[in-house]
Order: structure tokens, then sequence, then C-alpha cells
């Protein structure tokens, strides 16, 4: 058995947080639920996509945002 000790760092901006805040309650669970399967490391079923020029970030989409 193999352990990934590799940590993770999440950050969501201020004006990110502001607009999740604005989101139907609904929405705002979906977006938890995502991250929180993120945070765990179950990604397989998640849409994730680096960004380009940046390649140690990436964006989550969950529907449309």
């Amino acid at each position: 058995m193999v352990n990934d000790h590799t940590e993770r760092r999440f950050e969501i901006s201020s004006k990110a947080n502001q607009f999740i805040q604005s989101l139907p309650v609904k929405l705002r669970q979906q977006i938890k639920k995502a991250v929180d399967c993120l945070i765990r490391g179950d990604v397989h079923h998640l849409d994730i996509k680096s960004l380009s020029p940046y390649p140690h970030e990436y964006r989550l989409r969950v529907g449309k945002i």
C-alpha cells in the first residue's frame, strides 16, 4: 500500500467566495460536495482542468459554475 502524503492547498478568493454565497442554496451545496470530494482525493467524477498559463493551478466546474 502506498501512502500519498502530497499536501493539497485550496484557496478560494474573497471575490469567488462572495459569488458562491450569492448562489441558490442547492447550488452552494453541490459546490460544497464537489470541494469535499476534492479534499478527500475522490476526483475521478469531477470536472477538473489545469489552467494553461498556471500549470499547478486548476479549475473545478460544478454545473455551469
